[in-house]
């Protein structure tokens, strides 16, 4: 036997097929395969060669080859419908065997898919569901189906609608939807609501109006309306004047109240009004009680039947008017009138039951005392001894005086309201309600600061000097004029006098000009202090002690990059960070506003933030000149609006700073007497008002 013959015997060879499905709607040819084996009949063949060639006719191509003893394989990634032929050999180092049967096959045709649509529409809600699977709209709407098949669509009507019928794939009718696929299909379920209709009717001698919630019945014109079923439709009756609505009949309903209907068929209701014969008027009368006495008085009707008093109570014709009366007692004043709407002129129509309340009230005015601070103010008469905010009942033409008296390490600095002023006695004639507030600072060994502000529109100067919070006369108050067109104030103790002296900042030239003679007079820089280029002109100017030692000195706060220069040294010129102070704290946001001031009380100036967008502060208060939050600093909220200008000052005397706020656009001042970081009121915390206008610039000193 030949090597050949020894190393193949004989090959038998079959085919198989089998299709490659893809999961694709895609309507072309898709991928198939085909599978063909054979009967290894060789002992010493190292493998097999796989040829194919399309149809039968072509010429044969290798396309594979498998290792010794594989008696199948599969040709993958075919064109649909079409016809290949293939034979096999084997081999080895020695040769190759003859080729096997020719055998040939022919891959599956492409299968199609497309969808399915249920819509749904119209004014009722249903589902749509269908055979095979795939729908059940509801949620799933849509689904995907080969060609030819057959879709069988179910549509279910909601409880209170109704299936109205098919649109769309051929479908009409109720019943159920039969579509066979050949093309993407969308079908149209309609499901509309049951509706039924309500009506009211209207009977008896008199007239009023039948309305409906939800809308559809103003009875009145429109005395029916159509609302879906199971809605609850709440039917109200309003009686016409000289008519009383006597009840509700039919639907279920009865009595004098709203008639509820849930809709469940075709409903009619009727509501019954009748003419009234007369309707009771009812007068009450209400006195004011004070300590000092009640008031009294009565009421008398015209035509007659009330007098209440005694009589409070009469029923008069429908239509009737009918004129009241009231006859204050002795030391009484009538109050007016309360009760239906009717009565506001003690003229009444009786078109209704109706009820009146005359009021009486004692014949006095009220006096309202307020103190800020600590201290006390109480008549020199006695019966009035007031710590915060009192009111007071007072006979109307009597004179009372009040005495303003401070607690222990705090003085009295002035009167406010009421036509008093400063701080002798203050006597008032009550011939209306008054207010009168009396402002208590703290001690003088340790004077408390004080308000002014600068006016740029004039180069004006108005300095609270008695501090009573009120912008009196140039002669008790301190009016000077100390300007520059590019002036911005900035006010300090620039020589130690334990007094606050005046300047200014100028932009143009970033130089400060301070009133170093307490002269409040520009004498000029050898006389005065100047000082500078310090900063930039669009700084904005501060002052403080910025060390325990010396007096106040200056300082700028830049906007642009959030960032203090301080002259620590005190020799008017910014030099560097090491011989100077620079400082930032990093909480800043851009549009907020620099405020200094001794937080904590240790006799140095420490700094601060005010964000007007939010009314927060961001005070340094362990003096660091850096931000550590505001567990360790201090965070202060809600003090102040975006109109505000921030302030600070030791404002009772105690030796630390609070803070403030004044309002240009209205010339009012709200500061925080207490330091608890909070607005607690006028009566608690110290408000000041007309001290200042649009455009003044707020200064705090000890002047």
């Amino acid at each position: 036997m030949s090597k050949r013959r020894s190393i193949i015997k004989s090959i038998a060879f079959s085919l198989l097929v089998a299709p490659l499905i893809v999961l694709s709607f895609w309507s072309g040819a898709v991928a198939a395969q085909l599978t063909l084996s054979w009967v290894d009949n060789s002992t010493t063949e190292d493998g097999f060669r796989i040829e194919r060639r399309p149809g039968s006719s072509a010429t044969f191509a290798q396309i594979a080859t498998v290792a010794a003893n594989v008696t199948s394989y599969t040709d993958a990634a075919l064109p649909a419908a079409t016809t290949y032929c293939y034979r096999v050999q084997a081999f080895n180092t020695a040769g190759s065997s003859g080729y096997s049967n020719e055998q040939c096959g022919t891959t599956a045709a492409a299968t199609t898919s497309f969808t399915l649509t249920a819509s749904k529409s119209g004014t009722g809600s249903g589902t749509v569901t269908s055979a095979p699977t795939g729908i059940n709209c509801g949620a799933t709407c849509s689904g995907t189906y080969n060609t030819g098949t057959s879709v069988v669509l179910t549509a279910a009507a909601a409880s209170g609608s109704t299936f109205a019928g098919w649109s769309g794939g051929g479908c009409t009718g109720t019943g159920t939807c039969t579509v066979t696929m050949s093309a993407a299909t969308t079908i149209t379920a309609t499901f509309n609501a049951v509706t039924f209709s309500l009506t009211a009717v209207k009977n008896g001698t008199g007239t009023g109006t039948v309305t409906s919630a939800p809308a559809g019945i103003n009875c009145g014109a429109t005395c029916s309306g159509t609302y879906n079923s199971g809605t609850s439709v709440v039917l109200t009756a309003a009686a016409a004047s000289g008519s009383t609505f006597t009840g509700w009949s039919g639907g279920g309903c009865t009595g004098t109240g709203t008639c509820t209907v849930t809709m469940s068929a075709a409903t009619t209701v009727t509501a019954s009004f009748n003419l009234a014969s007369g309707f009771a008027l009812t007068v009450s009368v209400a006195v004011q009680a004070t300590s000092g006495g009640s008031a009294s008085g009565r009421v008398v009707s015209d035509p007659v039947g009330i007098d209440c008093g005694t009589d409070c109570a009469e029923t008069y014709t429908s239509g009737l008017p009918v004129k009241l009366t009231p006859l204050p007692g002795t030391g009484s004043v009538f109050a007016g009138w309360t009760g239906n709407s009717d009565c506001t002129d003690g003229s009444v129509t009786m078109n209704a039951n109706k009820s009146c309340t005359a009021n009486f009230s004692l014949n006095q005015a009220l006096l309202t005392v307020t103190t800020n601070g600590n201290g006390t103010v109480s008549s020199t008469a006695g019966g009035m001894t007031c710590s915060s905010s009192c009111t007071y009942p007072v006979s109307l033409g009597s004179t009372i005086t009040l005495r303003a008296t401070p607690s222990a390490g705090s003085s009295f600095s002035g009167w406010s309201g009421a036509g008093c002023s400063g701080t002798a006695d203050c006597t008032i004639t009550l011939s209306t309600n008054q207010s009168v507030a009396a402002t208590f600072v703290g001690s003088s060994s340790s004077p408390n600061d004080k308000i002014g502000v600068y006016r740029p529109s004039t180069g004006q100067w108005f300095l609270d000097l008695n501090g009573n919070g009120v912008l009196e006369s140039c002669g008790i108050d301190h009016c000077v004029s100390y300007s520059s067109l590019d002036g911005v104030p900035v006010v300090g103790d620039w020589n130690g006098s334990g007094v606050t002296q005046l300047g200014l900042f100028l932009s143009g030239t970033a130089e400060f000009h301070l009133d170093g003679n307490s002269n409040v007079s520009g004498d000029g820089c050898g006389v005065d202090i100047c000082l500078g280029p310090f900063g930039l002109g669009a700084d904005i100017p501060a002052s403080g002690k910025w060390t325990k030692r010396g007096y106040d000195r200056i300082g700028v706060f830049r906007p642009s990059t959030g960032r203090w220069y301080l002259d620590a040294n005190g020799d008017g010129k910014l030099t560097n960070c090491r011989k100077d102070q620079c400082a930032i704290l990093s909480v800043y946001q851009n549009g907020d506003l620099p405020v200094t001031g001794d937080w904590d009380g240790n006799g140095t100036t420490q700094l601060g933030l005010f964000r007007p967008s939010t009314g927060e502060w961001f005070l340094d208060y362990r003096a660091a000149r850096r931000w550590n939050g505001c567990r360790r600093d201090r965070c202060i909220t809600s003090f102040g609006t975006a109109a505000d200008r921030p302030v600070s000052g030791d404002w009772d005397g105690t030796g630390g700073s609070k803070i403030g706020v004044f309002r240009p656009s209205t010339g009012e001042w709200f500061l925080d007497l207490n330091g608890n970081g909070e607005w607690d009121g006028c009566g608690v915390d110290l408000c000041v008002t007309n001290f200042g206008q649009a455009g003044d610039y707020p200064v705090v000193g000890k002047w």
